[in-house]
């Protein structure tokens, strides 16, 4: 799900949409996926296991087909973004968008906006190694297309699990809007009129729930899931099991920890020992 959109071209001109395409959501995304598991004839999932925006994906699932999602795990995730995660995407995609290259978005035919692209990757995640930063940078800019990073980005910009937010995703779809050509102000989402309580609990997946969060990570912070804990609990999910990691890595600990995050999986009492991290 991460690259297509943007790339993709259109019918008439024949030439990728560009920033033309429309906005994408997290639920549309996790929407899609649940099309391609009708296509494969998949009818359920043993497990939902996701990471980041996986770990969004995975909650998700859980709350838009209950029916159908066995057990959820979610990996340094959270269930809204909260304001200073927003700000740093937000000045990651100011940062890209810098990028002359970038030229709104319509680079297909030209050089893409690689410098831009290999500024942006350190802002989000929390590292302090210079010489492991610029790698990354390098990397990212040569495998991934700068126009998804920015939908992307939105999209977990948007995404959340309140149950206001989740009450408005069940009346009659609108019409998708187009992403704007430059941010601003307007572009940004309101920030966060409720939070979960016992007033306000989320509506949730009955299916045991399993979270793992890692005390270094500032994009997604343990309070925030520490947060998704206490909902699901109140929310009357009376199987969720959380762990907490120690490890220095920020945000990409679970990337970088593997023995611990799959350990930290496997000692689930409701997982199968026979599970596996995708």
């Amino acid at each position: 799900m991460a690259q297509p959109g943007p790339l993709l071209s259109t019918q008439r001109e024949g030439v990728p949409y560009a920033t033309h395409f429309p906005i994408v959501s997290i639920f549309d995304m996790v929407r899609a996926q649940f099309r391609l598991l009708d296509h494969l004839g998949v009818d359920r999932l043993y497990a939902s296991i996701g990471s980041s925006m996986g770990a969004m994906q995975s909650l998700a699932a859980g709350w838009l087909h209950p029916e159908r999602v066995g057990k959820v795990v979610s990996i340094s995730g959270t269930a809204r973004s909260i304001p200073s995660s927003i700000a740093m995407r937000y000045a990651q995609r100011s940062v890209l968008m810098a990028d002359p290259n970038w030229n709104n978005g319509f680079y297909y035919d030209a050089m893409p906006p690689h410098t831009g692209m290999k500024l942006a990757r350190p802002l989000c995640p929390d590292f302090l190694i210079e010489t492991y930063l610029d790698h990354q940078g390098e990397e990212f800019c040569l495998k991934y297309d700068a126009n998804s990073l920015i939908y992307i980005s939105k999209a977990m910009d948007l995404f959340d699990m309140t149950r206001p937010a989740l009450e408005g995703l069940r009346l009659p779809e609108a019409a998708a809007l187009s992403k704007p050509e430059s941010e601003s102000a307007s572009a940004l989402p309101r920030p966060h009129a409720t939070s979960h309580s016992k007033s306000h609990p989320p509506p949730t997946n009955p299916a045991p729930t399993s979270l793992c969060a890692c005390t270094s990570d500032i994009l997604f912070t343990i309070e925030q899931q520490r947060e998704v804990v206490d909902a699901l609990r109140m929310a009357g999910n009376d199987r969720v099991v959380y762990y907490e990691l120690g490890g220095v890595w920020g945000h990409d600990t679970f990337l970088l920890d593997v023995l611990n995050v799959g350990g930290a999986i496997r000692g689930v009492p409701f997982m199968s020992r026979y599970a596996i991290l995708m």
